[in-house]
């Protein structure tokens, strides 16, 4: 071995690097570490849902070989995908990129496409895409992003045009509001492929709008929250020939409401993210109060309306309260517009008649967080309730699944796709009421679950005295 290699390895175990490799000879002289190695034989797979799963070994170098790409495709894309996941999870793993297809011991090495799983990837093999939709913080906004910025990191050629209807913005410190900012500034010749992220009654002028730029092949996005699309969504919808949903229960709920377009299940993206020492984290609730450390503390996030469930939450957790004074709720609320003193004032006024536990066991959370307040609120808080009437998928209580917190939610809607039962609240299917006054598309022809009070409070005791 000779000095070159010999201060390689010694490199490579004292460091966390990422190296691109030129030659056999290098990566056999490093049998003294431990080595887990893999060909890319395609590289829509090698994205952060396979490598949370592919870094779970003690290896200490990981081993990633081209079988498929142009040597500077493969350098550029792969370091790409690696530095978003480490980033992401706020960690480096040794690995060697080796960009070359003559590796002499491939046909020995595990296939990437054997190895992993894609379920994720909603396009495959098309490259430019005009992508249409929102950009914020809403539920909409979130769930565009996350999967703009799959789309370039899967090396997709990717415009998006974002749509404003509100006054939040992105976050310019996480790495996916970054990434998918970037598709922003895209240049692209022709589309092959159209998403049009939006509610359905927005498609037709948006379809007439870009229509100088628009692909022959256009999908619609959307989601929906009771039994039953509104009727004036139906015919929107059936205007094109195939349309996204994120959940199981969406896709019964538009072929029960008319909808004779193709249905794809289109979940929304998981981008791996780590949660941060609590004893780091200092919490503070609109008021200016401290929150404190050393409770049990549930919390949930959400607009403030009856479909949310937050009045049903605080009414469980009052009567925990009673028998149990060493627990606390914390929500993050908004209503409409962030910040808007109408808005503020409604949040609070409608709490307090709610209860007399505001600022002394429920603390509230009224502005705009960045992306990591948020993680710092799933990494401070304990157990995230959703005692909702309806999700189409839930990114809320998606994201605290993802962190691996003890979770209650409502058994009903999209989080049926990926929330083990057990967590999940009892509930009756009755008609929509109480969304009179936040929107006209939600009617008494609808129907959605109303969570069992008692099953939920018995759930929340559960994890208290576990």
């Amino acid at each position: 071995m000779n000095e070159i290699e010999t201060d390689l390895i010694k490199f490579i175990k004292n460091e966390n690097c990422i190296i691109i490799a030129n030659d056999d000879k290098i990566v056999s002289n490093l049998d003294i570490l431990e080595i887990k190695t893999i060909l890319i034989d395609d590289i829509n797979f090698l994205n952060s849902k396979f490598l949370s799963k592919f870094f779970t070994s003690s290896k200490n170098v990981y081993f990633f070989i081209n079988n498929i790409m142009d040597e500077k495709s493969f350098n550029s894309i792969s370091t790409h995908s690696l530095l978003s996941y480490f980033n992401a999870i706020n960690q480096i793993y040794n690995s060697i990129l080796y960009h070359k297809r003559d590796f002499k011991h491939k046909k020995f090495l595990k296939k990437v496409s054997k190895y992993g799983d894609v379920n994720n990837v909603c396009i495959e093999d098309i490259n430019n895409i005009l992508y249409i939709g929102q950009t914020g913080t809403s539920g909409y906004a979130s769930a565009t992003k996350g999967y703009v910025a799959d789309y370039v990191m899967r090396g997709n050629n990717i415009k998006w045009i974002p749509l404003k209807f509100d006054d939040s913005k992105n976050d310019n410190n996480y790495y996916v509001d970054l990434v998918a900012d970037s598709a922003t500034r895209k240049e692209v010749d022709k589309f092959d492929f159209s998403i049009l992220h939006t509610t359905p009654d927005l498609w037709r002028s948006y379809k007439n709008k870009y229509k100088k730029i628009l692909s022959e092949k256009i999908v619609g996005y959307t989601v929906w929250e009771t039994n039953l699309l509104p009727k004036k969504w139906v015919e929107n919808i059936n205007l094109l020939d195939e349309v996204w949903v994120p959940s199981k229960f969406n896709e019964e709920v538009f072929l029960d409401s008319g909808v004779r377009s193709k249905l794809k299940i289109v979940p929304h993206v998981y981008h791996p993210e780590n949660l941060i020492d609590k004893n780091k984290i200092k919490l503070f609730d609109y008021f200016g109060n401290e929150i404190p450390n050393d409770k049990y503390t549930f919390y949930s996030i959400g607009e403030y309306h009856t479909r949310k469930g937050i009045d049903d939450t605080i009414k469980v957790f009052d009567r925990l309260y009673e028998s149990n004074k060493n627990i606390q709720l914390v929500l993050k609320l908004h209503f409409r517009n962030h910040g808007e003193i109408e808005n503020v004032l409604y949040i609070i006024n409608s709490i307090k008649k709610l209860t007399n536990n505001l600022n002394k066991s429920i603390y509230i959370i009224l502005d705009n967080l960045s992306r990591n307040q948020i993680v710092a609120l799933h990494s401070f808080c304990d157990c995230y309730v959703s005692l909702n009437k309806g999700e189409a998928f839930g990114l809320t209580v998606f994201d605290a699944n993802n962190f691996k917190k003890p979770l209650i939610t409502t058994k009903y809607g999209g989080p049926l796709d990926f929330v083990d039962n057990e967590k999940m609240v009892n509930c009756k299917i009755e008609k929509v009421k109480g969304m009179e006054s936040f929107s006209k598309i939600y009617t008494e022809e609808q129907s959605w679950a109303y969570p069992d009070l008692d099953d939920a409070f018995d759930k929340m005791k559960l994890y208290i005295n576990k």
